[in-house]
């Protein structure tokens, strides 16, 4: 009698791919850190630490279920959104201008307190999430559009390139959590729409 190969799924391994992550994110952390080691205040040592910080969340989102709640889900996600202002403090040293901490960083705080808030309310952590995340990269998309004319060189537009991205997947998510049931699952879980925010979350980490 033959046998019937085994499906092949298609979708990719959420474990492997919050590996990926954070082991991306903690070499670039490292090489950027030792490029800015006694250099000039150009926004690589921010930049780097932004790195250091997403790779803490990505390794605490990857133990969910493993450790406590409020380290998984609260801290995970102030730290993901620690990690964007700090990125926005780094173009700010970068283009040397006084930055507005308010703007950066009370995001980070509103994150503190709808996670804090709705740690047991899966349904509106899950639109929390990209619609303060997506504020985050949509105040780094206006500094870098109102700094692109004076920026010299081509690695602007690979960082706009990456926040656009990261955009379109924030947006997604929320309008899908908002008027589709299907997409109402923690990360953890296995779907092609997941698989595709990890790999949006990692080319950018490169760009």
């Amino acid at each position: 009698m033959a046998v019937a190969p085994p499906a092949h799924s298609t979708q990719m391994d959420i474990p492997t791919l919050y590996l990926t992550n954070v082991l991306v994110s903690a070499t670039l952390a490292m090489m950027v850190g030792w490029v800015a080691q006694n250099g000039p205040r150009d926004g690589l040592w921010l930049w780097a630490l932004g790195l250091l910080t997403q790779t803490l969340a990505y390794a605490l989102l990857s133990l969910r279920g493993e450790i406590a709640d409020w380290a998984s889900i609260v801290l995970a996600n102030v730290l993901l959104s620690t990690s964007l202002a700090l990125y926005g403090e780094s173009l700010y040293q970068f283009y040397a201008h006084r930055p507005k901490r308010w703007v950066l960083w009370l995001p980070v705080v509103l994150t503190f307190i709808a996670f804090s808030a709705w740690m047991d309310v899966m349904p509106a952590r899950l639109l929390a999430g990209p619609v303060i995340f997506g504020l985050q990269v949509l105040i780094l998309l206006g500094l870098l559009l109102l700094k692109h004319r004076v920026t010299v060189g081509r690695g602007q537009y690979l960082v706009l390139l990456g926040l656009v991205s990261l955009s379109a997947v924030l947006v997604f998510r929320a309008l899908g959590c908002c008027g589709a049931t299907v997409l109402l699952a923690p990360l953890a879980v296995p779907a092609v729409y997941h698989s595709l925010t990890f790999m949006v979350v990692l080319a950018d980490t490169l760009l």
